[in-house]
Protein backbone atom coordinates (compact mmCIF):
# COMPACT_ATOMS: atom_id res chain seq x y z
CA UNK A 1 0.00 0.00 0.00
CA UNK A 2 2.95 2.30 0.51
CA UNK A 3 4.63 1.56 -2.79
CA UNK A 4 5.39 4.67 -4.92
CA UNK A 5 2.96 5.26 -7.78
CA UNK A 6 5.72 4.88 -10.37
CA UNK A 7 6.29 1.31 -9.15
CA UNK A 8 2.57 0.46 -9.33
CA UNK A 9 1.71 1.83 -12.77
CA UNK A 10 3.65 0.70 -15.83
CA UNK A 11 3.79 4.13 -17.47
CA UNK A 12 6.79 6.45 -17.75
CA UNK A 13 6.80 9.50 -15.42
CA UNK A 14 6.59 11.83 -18.44
CA UNK A 15 3.22 10.30 -19.34
CA UNK A 16 1.96 10.03 -15.75
CA UNK A 17 2.60 13.74 -15.22
CA UNK A 18 -0.02 14.56 -17.90
CA UNK A 19 -2.91 13.17 -15.83
CA UNK A 20 -4.82 15.60 -13.63
CA UNK A 21 -6.09 12.84 -11.38
CA UNK A 22 -4.86 9.31 -10.82
CA UNK A 23 -7.09 7.09 -8.75
CA UNK A 24 -5.51 3.89 -7.47
CA UNK A 25 -7.69 1.03 -6.32
CA UNK A 26 -6.58 -1.52 -3.78
CA UNK A 27 -7.35 -5.17 -4.21
CA UNK A 28 -8.50 -6.48 -0.84
CA UNK A 29 -9.34 -10.16 -1.38
CA UNK A 30 -12.43 -11.25 0.48
CA UNK A 31 -13.18 -14.97 0.52
CA UNK A 32 -16.91 -14.42 1.05
CA UNK A 33 -17.13 -12.05 -1.92
CA UNK A 34 -15.02 -14.37 -4.06
CA UNK A 35 -17.27 -17.32 -3.21
CA UNK A 36 -20.39 -15.24 -3.92
CA UNK A 37 -19.03 -14.20 -7.33
CA UNK A 38 -18.08 -17.78 -8.17
CA UNK A 39 -21.56 -19.01 -7.21
CA UNK A 40 -23.16 -16.26 -9.32
CA UNK A 41 -21.10 -17.24 -12.35
CA UNK A 42 -22.01 -20.89 -11.87
CA UNK A 43 -25.73 -20.13 -11.43
CA UNK A 44 -25.70 -18.24 -14.72
CA UNK A 45 -24.45 -21.36 -16.53
CA UNK A 46 -26.73 -24.36 -16.82
CA UNK A 47 -25.06 -27.66 -15.96
CA UNK A 48 -22.10 -25.96 -14.25
CA UNK A 49 -20.77 -27.44 -11.03
CA UNK A 50 -17.85 -26.91 -8.68
CA UNK A 51 -15.47 -29.85 -9.01
CA UNK A 52 -12.28 -28.44 -7.45
CA UNK A 53 -11.18 -25.55 -5.23
CA UNK A 54 -7.64 -24.29 -4.66
CA UNK A 55 -6.35 -22.03 -1.91
CA UNK A 56 -2.78 -21.81 -0.68
CA UNK A 57 -4.12 -20.86 2.76
CA UNK A 58 -4.71 -24.38 4.08
CA UNK A 59 -6.65 -23.30 7.19
CA UNK A 60 -9.10 -21.30 5.08
CA UNK A 61 -9.42 -24.14 2.59
CA UNK A 62 -10.24 -26.61 5.37
CA UNK A 63 -12.79 -24.19 6.80
CA UNK A 64 -14.44 -23.88 3.39
CA UNK A 65 -14.37 -27.66 2.95
CA UNK A 66 -16.19 -28.09 6.27
CA UNK A 67 -18.66 -25.32 5.39
CA UNK A 68 -19.52 -26.75 1.96
CA UNK A 69 -19.57 -30.36 3.19
CA UNK A 70 -19.51 -31.65 -0.40
CA UNK A 71 -17.54 -34.84 -0.97
CA UNK A 72 -17.67 -34.43 -4.74
CA UNK A 73 -15.30 -31.43 -4.62
CA UNK A 74 -11.53 -31.98 -4.67
CA UNK A 75 -9.46 -29.48 -2.67
CA UNK A 76 -5.93 -28.34 -3.55
CA UNK A 77 -3.31 -26.14 -1.92
CA UNK A 78 -1.05 -26.22 -4.99
CA UNK A 79 -2.18 -24.32 -8.09
CA UNK A 80 -0.22 -26.47 -10.55
CA UNK A 81 -1.99 -29.60 -9.25
CA UNK A 82 -5.33 -27.79 -9.31
CA UNK A 83 -5.17 -26.81 -13.00
CA UNK A 84 -4.46 -30.42 -13.92
CA UNK A 85 -7.84 -31.42 -12.47
CA UNK A 86 -10.41 -32.60 -15.04
CA UNK A 87 -12.47 -29.43 -15.50
CA UNK A 88 -13.45 -27.12 -18.34
CA UNK A 89 -13.15 -23.71 -16.69
CA UNK A 90 -11.67 -21.90 -13.71
CA UNK A 91 -13.13 -19.03 -11.70
CA UNK A 92 -9.90 -17.24 -10.83
CA UNK A 93 -10.25 -15.15 -7.67
CA UNK A 94 -6.72 -14.26 -6.64
CA UNK A 95 -4.78 -11.06 -6.08
CA UNK A 96 -4.88 -8.72 -9.06
CA UNK A 97 -1.08 -8.50 -8.98
CA UNK A 98 -0.78 -12.23 -9.68
CA UNK A 99 -3.81 -12.64 -11.90
CA UNK A 100 -2.29 -12.55 -15.40
CA UNK A 101 0.34 -15.27 -14.83
CA UNK A 102 -2.26 -17.56 -13.24
CA UNK A 103 -4.80 -16.89 -16.00
CA UNK A 104 -2.18 -17.65 -18.64
CA UNK A 105 -1.32 -20.94 -16.88
CA UNK A 106 -5.02 -21.88 -16.84
CA UNK A 107 -5.47 -21.06 -20.52
CA UNK A 108 -2.34 -23.00 -21.50
CA UNK A 109 -3.71 -25.94 -19.48
CA UNK A 110 -6.86 -25.83 -21.63
CA UNK A 111 -9.19 -24.12 -19.14
CA UNK A 112 -11.57 -21.25 -19.86
CA UNK A 113 -11.02 -18.45 -17.31
CA UNK A 114 -13.62 -16.37 -15.49
CA UNK A 115 -12.35 -13.63 -13.20
CA UNK A 116 -13.46 -10.90 -10.84
CA UNK A 117 -10.27 -8.87 -10.72
CA UNK A 118 -8.47 -6.57 -13.12
CA UNK A 119 -6.87 -8.85 -15.70
CA UNK A 120 -3.35 -7.39 -15.87
CA UNK A 121 -1.00 -4.93 -14.23
CA UNK A 122 1.32 -4.13 -17.11
CA UNK A 123 1.16 -3.74 -20.88
CA UNK A 124 3.44 -6.75 -21.24
CA UNK A 125 0.97 -8.89 -19.25
CA UNK A 126 -1.91 -7.59 -21.36
CA UNK A 127 -0.15 -8.55 -24.59
CA UNK A 128 0.78 -12.00 -23.27
CA UNK A 129 -2.76 -12.60 -22.01
CA UNK A 130 -4.33 -11.54 -25.33
CA UNK A 131 -1.89 -13.65 -27.31
CA UNK A 132 -2.59 -16.69 -25.11
CA UNK A 133 -6.36 -16.28 -25.56
CA UNK A 134 -5.86 -16.03 -29.33
CA UNK A 135 -3.51 -19.04 -29.42
CA UNK A 136 -5.76 -21.29 -27.31
CA UNK A 137 -9.14 -20.13 -28.64
CA UNK A 138 -10.47 -20.30 -25.09
CA UNK A 139 -12.71 -17.83 -23.26
CA UNK A 140 -11.22 -15.25 -20.87
CA UNK A 141 -14.08 -13.39 -19.23
CA UNK A 142 -13.53 -10.64 -16.65
CA UNK A 143 -16.54 -10.24 -14.41
CA UNK A 144 -15.95 -6.66 -13.25
CA UNK A 145 -19.36 -5.58 -12.10
CA UNK A 146 -19.22 -2.47 -9.94
CA UNK A 147 -20.75 -4.28 -6.98
CA UNK A 148 -17.78 -6.64 -6.87
CA UNK A 149 -15.22 -3.88 -6.44
CA UNK A 150 -14.36 -3.28 -2.80
CA UNK A 151 -13.54 0.38 -3.40
CA UNK A 152 -17.02 1.05 -4.80
CA UNK A 153 -18.66 -0.69 -1.84
CA UNK A 154 -16.56 1.36 0.57
CA UNK A 155 -17.64 4.55 -1.22
CA UNK A 156 -21.30 3.52 -1.01
CA UNK A 157 -20.89 2.76 2.71
CA UNK A 158 -19.24 6.15 3.27
CA UNK A 159 -22.06 7.97 1.41
CA UNK A 160 -24.65 6.13 3.52
CA UNK A 161 -22.78 6.93 6.73
CA UNK A 162 -22.00 10.59 6.04
CA UNK A 163 -24.96 11.64 3.87
CA UNK A 164 -27.54 9.03 4.89
CA UNK A 165 -28.19 8.27 1.22
CA UNK A 166 -28.68 4.71 -0.06
CA UNK A 167 -27.43 4.27 -3.59
CA UNK A 168 -28.40 1.13 -5.48
CA UNK A 169 -25.99 0.51 -8.30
Amino acid sequence: RNIPLSNQVDLPPSLLSRFDLIYLMTDDPDRDTDLRVAKHILKSRQNAEVVAICDKWEEGLNSLKNHLNDGSITYYTTFDEFINHDMDAVVLANYATEHAPFAIKCLKAGKHVFSEVLPCQTMQQAVELIETVEETGLIKFDFLGLKTLTVIQRALDWIKKTKNIDLDI
